[in-house]
């Protein structure tokens, strides 16, 4: 809650939509994404912040279940949606905009001494007024030189370069305007929304993180991890992979007290690429899907927050490649992976799902019941992407501390030997069998089933 805010807000809906062209018999604003209309989620998201002093500038009844409405003083043009109003202070909301959590955050909490414009490269989503006598004389400046014909349009951009001196015709932002990197998008056109309510359906949460949990000591510091993130559209899939102890009802205590924790149990055990892919199969639709081993943790509480606005910046890519820090012996080195296009990707020796942000419909399953589950999948993988930008943080910090994990040479050779051996020449048959459509995924399949078939020769399967 805002303690101390003196803004009125002013939610603008009283626009002909001309582009929207009474599309389904209603107003724009009152089209539902996800059985909420635009307006209600705006009002809802403003009463959860603290914020009620708000209005409406309508005069269509069917606007008033939401909060006080008001009528549009003048209607002379676009820009007299800017309703002056006694408040001395005032917020201008865009009825025709969907508004995330974070967004709304971002408006209230952040202050200014005069204007201050929110919004994306081509869009403007609120401006807010502290000095009205300078935002009035701006916006009836641009009024009259449109009335006069000197103008082509009059819209909240023509205000804010008439307030820092841009020409009318240049698209330039300079001061007091914070950049909204996130899913916030006005809706103008009837296309405009069809395509986002399909998005928005298509899934409930932004990031979905997989984690298959056996015998860890580390479980709770790595849920505690997700759970101290600033970003909060996400949910933890934990599959239990049989454990043996007491970990996974660590877990489930975990999820009585967060209510983002799904626990998956299968009847019997599958191995890690097993039970992601349990957790894969899960039907809980997100945006993008990261993975996360038991006995791992993000390096800082703002990964989720910077990863999100990285992956909006570039135009929401295919995959993003993670950097990570290796930690050992309480040492932190930080492993910087940053290839940007998929033939470098495919190449990497660094091939770690957790190392990879992917979109939740492009996710490839991994080998099951095996110990050796990473290599046939990251190529599968990177085959099955066409766009990848590269992360410039730290996202999670691999654990060599654990002395039980079997990625650690020196339990190779007495873990789970069999079992060992046997994956050795399962990964080897499953590379074998592994079809690839793009050349560079190909030839660096060829090589790995080279390389691994010299290992075999030699007698150094250990060295998988």
């Amino acid at each position: 809650m805002i303690i101390g805010d003196n803004m009125s807000y002013v939610i603008m809906c009283a626009g002909e939509g001309k582009r929207w062209n009474n599309y389904l018999g209603i107003p724009k604003h009152l089209v539902e994404i996800n059985g909420e209309t635009l307006l209600e989620r705006t009002t809802r998201l403003l009463k959860e912040n603290g914020i009620t002093n708000y209005i409406i500038t309508s005069s269509d009844e069917r606007y008033k279940q939401y909060g006080e409405t008001k009528e549009q003083s003048h209607k002379d043009c676009e820009i007299d949606r800017f309703e002056e109003i006694e408040s001395n202070e005032i917020c201008y909301l865009y009825g025709d905009v969907y508004y995330t959590e974070e967004t709304i955050k971002t408006i209230i909490n952040n202050k200014t001494e005069n204007i201050l414009f929110f919004g994306s490269e081509w869009e403007i989503f609120a401006i807010k007024v502290k000095n009205k006598k300078l935002f009035f004389e701006h916006k009836n400046k641009v009024k009259e030189l449109y009335l006069k014909g000197e103008l082509n349009r009059c819209i909240g951009w023509e205000i804010y370069r008439s307030l820092h001196n841009i020409p009318f015709e240049e698209h330039k932002i300079t001061e007091d305007y914070i950049k909204i990197l996130d899913d916030t998008d006005d809706i103008d056109f009837p296309e405009d929304y069809e395509k986002f309510k399909k998005e928005k359906e298509d899934y409930k949460n932004f990031f979905r993180i997989i984690i298959p949990v056996y015998d860890s000591e580390y479980i709770e510091d790595c849920i505690k991890s997700i759970e101290d993130q600033t970003f909060k559209d996400y949910k933890i899939i934990a599959v239990n992979d049989q454990c043996t102890d007491n970990t996974f009802e660590k877990v489930k205590e975990m999820a009585k007290k967060y209510d983002n924790i799904i626990c998956l149990q299968p009847t019997k055990k599958l191995f890690i690429g097993g039970a992601r892919n349990y957790g894969l199969h899960y039907e809980f639709k997100t945006r993008y899907t990261l993975y996360m081993d038991n006995d791992d943790w993000f390096n800082d509480k703002y990964v989720l927050e910077e990863l999100h606005k990285h992956l909006v910046k570039h135009n929401f890519p295919d995959c993003a490649r993670l950097p990570y820090v290796c930690l050992r012996d309480n040492v932190r080195n930080f492993v910087g992976v940053a290839e940007s296009n998929p033939k470098d990707l495919v190449n990497s020796l660094v091939i770690a799902p957790w190392t990879k942000c992917v979109k939740s419909s492009l996710v490839v399953d991994f080998p099951e019941n095996t110990m050796i589950e990473d290599v046939v999948q990251h190529i599968a993988q990177v085959d099955n992407i066409e766009t990848v930008s590269a992360f410039d943080k730290a996202v999670n910090v691999w654990n060599r501390n654990n002395k039980k994990s079997a990625s650690l040479k020196e339990n190779q050779a007495t873990l789970l030997n069999g079992k060992r051996i046997s994956s050795v020449y399962r990964n080897i048959a499953d590379l074998m069998d592994l079809q690839c459509k793009h050349d560079y995924c190909e030839e660096h399949r060829q090589w790995r089933i080279n390389c691994y078939k010299n290992l075999v020769r030699e007698g150094k399967e250990e060295t998988f």
